[in-house]
């Protein structure tokens, strides 16, 4: 958005984020607490699987959202989290949401002059829409 932005390009865009160059930036970023991450984007769904070191077990960590629009901004709301079978501690889901929230605000605003108008999941891929304004000198 950025190039287009520089280049004078002002108007509609849309991004595709993909499941194939979302889970490879997922691989490129290993070594956070959870190993073997992948996500799966299915329609109207996000799921994230993997493995984290809790203690001296490992644990499957599994965890579902949905992309939607609030108060005009996008955001990725959690809708279940588990560890194993049992379902995540509040306070850990909290927390979880609190982290996606900030990394969409850093998007948002690493993305000057973009305003994002609607965020859905497909199948294989998450789709962005939005404008960009003109730029200002």
């Amino acid at each position: 958005l950025e190039q287009a932005r520089q280049q004078g390009y002002s108007g509609g865009f849309q991004v595709i984020i993909s499941e194939a160059d979302l889970n490879r930036e997922i691989a490129n970023a290993a070594g956070g607490a959870v190993r073997n991450a992948a996500v799966a984007i299915l329609q109207g769904e996000i799921v994230a699987t993997g493995t984290a070191d809790m203690g001296p077990t490992p644990v499957q960590v599994l965890l579902r959202g949905r992309p939607v629009m609030e108060n005009g901004q996008p955001r990725l709301v959690i809708t279940q989290a588990y560890l194993g079978r049992m379902p995540a501690p509040g306070g850990l889901v909290a927390q979880l949401q609190a982290e996606l929230d900030k990394g969409v605000e850093k998007a948002l605003a690493d993305s000057k002059g973009a305003t994002v108008t609607n965020v859905t999941a497909q199948r294989g891929m998450i789709l962005i829409e939005g404008y960009l304004a003109p730029r200002t000198q």
